[in-house]
C-alpha cells in the first residue's frame, strides 16, 4: 500500500500567501506554480518543500534556489538623422550597448519597428536602416535574449514631405516623356 504523505511549501524570500501569486490550489500540494507577474526579473528566490508521512510521522525537507531571467539591459537606440526627406532619406538605426547577466542567455536578437509595424524579421544584427514614409514616427527596437525575455527602447524621427517646384517637375516629366518615346521607337 502507498504511504500517505502531506506536503507544505514555504519560502523565506517570496510571500506565498500573496493573493493570486500561487497558481496551484494551495501551498499544501506536491507541485507549486507561481504567477510570473509576482516574480522580479533578476531576483533570486528560495523555495522549500517539507514532506511528512501521515502514518509514521517521518519528515523530509528539500530546497531549491531559483533566479528569474532578467531581460537585456543597458542599451540605447539611436536613429540618424533625426529628420529627413520622406522616401529619399535612409534612416540608420543602431541599438548599441545591450547586454545580459548570463552568457547562457546569449545571443541577443533585435527587432526594429516603425509605429508598431515591423521593419523586418528579428535578427542578430543590432543595426538596421530604412526609408520612411512622410510623417512623425516612433522607431522601436525590442531586444530579446535566448530565452525570450525582452525589453524595448524608442526614438522619434520625422520624415518630411518632399516638394518639387514646377520647373523641376516639368523637367522630370519631359525626361520621362522623351525616354518613353525613345523606348517605343527602339522597339519598333
Amino acid at each position: 500500500a502507498l504511504e500517505r504523505l502531506s506536503y507544505e511549501w514555504s519560502s523565506p524570500t517570496f510571500n506565498l500567501s500573496a493573493p493570486s501569486a500561487v497558481l496551484t490550489r494551495s501551498v499544501f500540494g506536491r507541485n507549486l506554480r507561481i504567477s510570473s507577474d509576482f516574480l522580479v526579473p533578476g531576483a533570486t528566490y528560495t523555495f522549500s518543500l517539507r514532506v511528512v508521512s501521515t502514518e509514521s510521522g517521518v519528515a523530509s525537507f528539500a530546497s531549491t534556489v531559483v533566479t528569474v531571467n532578467r531581460p537585456p539591459f543597458g542599451g540605447t537606440l539611436s536613429v540618424e538623422p533625426s529628420s529627413g526627406p520622406a522616401i529619399f532619406q535612409v534612416f540608420a538605426m543602431d541599438a548599441s550597448g545591450w547586454t545580459d547577466d548570463d552568457e547562457d542567455d546569449l545571443p541577443l536578437s533585435y527587432e526594429f519597428r516603425r509605429d508598431r509595424a515591423s521593419l523586418g524579421p528579428s535578427s542578430l544584427r543590432s543595426s538596421h536602416s530604412a526609408v520612411l514614409p512622410e510623417g512623425e514616427h516612433i522607431i522601436y527596437v525590442t531586444v530579446r535574449d535566448w530565452y525570450g525575455a525582452g525589453t524595448s527602447a524608442a526614438s522619434s524621427v520625422v520624415a518630411f514631405q518632399v516638394t518639387v517646384d514646377d520647373a523641376v517637375d516639368a523637367e522630370i516629366r519631359g525626361s520621362l516623356s522623351r525616354a518613353t518615346r525613345e523606348g517605343k521607337s527602339s522597339r519598333a
